[in-house]
């Protein structure tokens, strides 16, 4: 049989969506001396179905049916299957231009390379990709005749990503290089720091021959879920542990280059880890460092990578507690009060506190504020995000958290006494409280607002009472939260209030904490809000009252209409000046006409169930439709005086 200039290798794995096109594109190669192995990986859709429909179509089309063994696992087995002069690798939801292996090919044969990268193409548009990603797979053209380690720890443009490269399998099989099946993320590094060291003569060529499906909807929350629990960052320790023991004495300049990109590599992620995690992970990789010869190189490292080496070296002496309590703190931008939030968290007296700081696009000299605090207190966890809103952010503080309770301070808030966390934590888990409102003040200038009087001391407080809390004011049983599903919505000023009340409706057992516990500032609220915010905070209304009705939560379904037509927030909601800034020009789609956020209130209104709203003490001699009247009237008059001013 005919050794086949190129193999191309494909894992399949439950991609029975993209995996048509990936395939078209590879029967379609200019080139057509190819194989093109696809290894399903145990797929339980119908993927193996199409590999058999296209097998019939076309003899280059190799298939190799295993069990599920992960991405390593079947790539070796099609490096184990490939016949071809060189190997090329193509992700299953991805694909590839018409002249790729041509491309390639001919490119290695002429620079007799045996190693050939080249650039690719990112989809889809929307979301946005990194600036990172782009550039990374952006290359410029550069040869090079022999091995050079910014290959591996310098240069963005040549790795990771394996489907990018083109190698000689002669090379593969002269050292039976193989992908390590026990490195499940980074794997693509990891065969590259085997490959390119040995290989004579790399080309990196700018041409972008290559789709890569940046975005998939429907893998999203597993990879944020990954990233999270810390399983990501476990896998990097492991990866630079691997790779620490393929260059260590290769080169004294290859192990620099490998600490000055591993050591930041692994702190980013190793900060938002547990402290038992971390304790757990550090001796390794500080054991790693040590024989590529950190001190060796340290000198000529930069100063803040000599302190991230400093940071997980002073973990190995650490000896972590139980967490019981878990402290969430979102840091947005640069906040006049955050010293203070953070001083009146660490000096809680609290046995067991882990604090969660999600840094949500803080400010460059915030950001550097929070490292030094990091170094300064190890139950800190630092959580770096893109800045997203402000719920999202609250949400990485809870998938975070592994404390028996969890709690939110704000950036501008704090704890009144040292003693707070641990007395208010106490009486909660006492009680086996889901959920432990407390009191709370605001703060404007040098006065303190009265706390609410409260017609009880113990357990038996009514609901109402829990309803006008916030969210920083409430205890919550970590376990409730996340068995419940529980997580703060993209709700603008509502954000804190609705979550407090989805938790009031799926609790079983609630308590109060008669002390006050938590100081705000007076925060500025706007007097309108945008027709998208409105739109997000009635959409999630909406589900509140359905929820409520369901469960027959009369205070809750009470609450929500008191809320609405009270003065604090009704004003805001029917006050949206978009009407009279945009014209019908610019809003083809009627965003100008305030239509969908009547049709949300009106969806709200549908929902009363007037005998739960009277057993939840709302007055019905008022009318509990005023925001929905007030908002057509005030729409009314608009268009009035518009079509006044036309006709003047």
């Amino acid at each position: 049989m005919k050794t086949p200039l190129v193999s191309v290798l494909i894992p399949v794995y439950n991609v029975e969506k993209y995996l048509s096109r990936c395939l078209d594109s590879l029967i379609n190669q200019t080139l057509t001396d190819i194989e093109i192995i696809c290894v399903n990986d145990g797929s339980t859709d119908g993927s193996l179905k199409i590999l058999k429909q296209y097998q019939e179509k076309d003899n280059r089309i190799v298939i190799v049916d295993k069990k599920n063994g992960g991405l390593p696992s079947a790539r070796n087995a099609g490096l184990d299957r490939a016949r071809g002069q060189y190997v090329g690798f193509v992700d299953s939801d991805d694909y590839v231009e018409p002249s790729m292996f041509e491309t390639l090919y001919k490119t290695a044969k002429k620079k007799n390379s045996e190693v050939v990268i080249c650039g690719a193409q990112i989809f889809p548009e929307t979301p946005r990709a990194t600036a990172w990603l782009y550039q990374c797979l952006s290359p410029e053209y550069h040869h090079y005749d022999t091995f050079e380690p910014s290959l591996l720890f310098q240069n963005p443009s040549t790795t990771p990503f394996l489907w990018r490269v083109f190698i000689q399998r002669s090379l593969i099989e002269q050292y039976h290089l193989r992908l390590d099946e026990t490195i499940l993320l980074g794997e693509d590094k990891a065969f590259q720091a085997k490959v390119y060291p040995k290989a004579k003569g790399i080309t990196v060529i700018p041409d972008k021959l290559y789709h890569y499906c940046w975005f998939r909807e429907d893998s999203m929350m597993g990879q944020e879920v990954y990233h999270i629990s810390g399983k990501k960052a476990r896998a990097h320790c492991r990866l630079v542990e691997h790779i620490a023991g393929l260059i260590h004495g290769e080169s004294d300049e290859l192990e620099r280059q490998f600490l000055a990109w591993s050591i930041p590599f692994v702190y980013s992620d190793f900060i938002y880890l547990t402290l038992k995690e971390k304790t757990e992970l550090a001796p390794g990789l500080i054991r790693a460092w040590t024989e590529c010869g950190y001190y060796h190189h340290s000198r000529s490292l930069e100063g803040w990578i000599q302190e991230n080496y400093q940071y997980v070296d002073e973990i190995c002496a650490e000896k972590p507690e139980n967490v019981v309590l878990s402290v969430v703190l979102v840091v947005e931008r640069e906040v006049k009060y955050i010293k203070k939030s953070l001083r009146s968290i660490l000096k809680q007296s609290v046995k067991g506190m882990e604090v969660l700081l999600v840094n949500n696009g803080a400010s460059k000299d915030t950001y550097l504020m929070l490292n030094r605090v990091l170094f300064s207190d190890k139950r800190i966890r630092l959580y770096n995000m893109e800045r997203k809103a402000y719920g999202k952010a609250l949400n990485v503080g809870i998938w975070l958290a592994v404390g028996d309770y969890i709690g939110f301070c704000d950036a501008d808030g704090w704890y009144t006494h040292r003693n707070t966390l641990e007395q208010w934590f106490s009486f909660a888990k006492k009680e086996k409280a889901d959920l432990c409102a407390s009191i709370s003040a605001i703060r404007d200038g040098t006065q303190f607002s009265e706390p609410k009087e409260i017609n009880s001391t113990g357990t038996s407080i009514t609901k109402r009472n829990y309803c006008e809390c916030d969210f920083h004011n409430v205890l919550f049983q970590t376990g409730f939260i996340k068995e419940q599903k529980l997580e703060f919505g993209d709700c603008s000023i509502f954000t804190g209030m609705i979550f407090v009340w989805m938790s009031l409706m799926k609790s079983s057992v609630r308590t109060f904490y008669t002390e006050l516990t938590h100081i705000q500032r007076r925060r500025y609220i706007p007097d309108q809000i945008s027709s998208e915010e409105c739109g997000r905070i009635f959409a999630a209304l909406v589900q509140v009252m359905k929820i409520s009705k369901e469960l027959q939560d009369a205070e809750i379904h009470a609450n929500v209409l008191h809320v609405l037509n009270g003065d604090r927030y009704k004003n805001i909601l029917i006050r949206n000046r978009k009407t009279k800034t945009l014209s019908t020009k610019e809003c083809p789609n009627g965003e100008n006409s305030q239509i969908k956020t009547i049709e949300s209130l009106y969806e709200i209104m549908k929902s009363v169930d007037p005998k739960l709203l009277a057993k939840g003490g709302y007055d019905l001699e008022q009318p509990y439709t005023v925001i929905l009247c007030e908002l057509i009237a005030g729409r009314h008059k608009f268009l009035a005086d518009l079509s006044n001013r036309y006709h003047d």
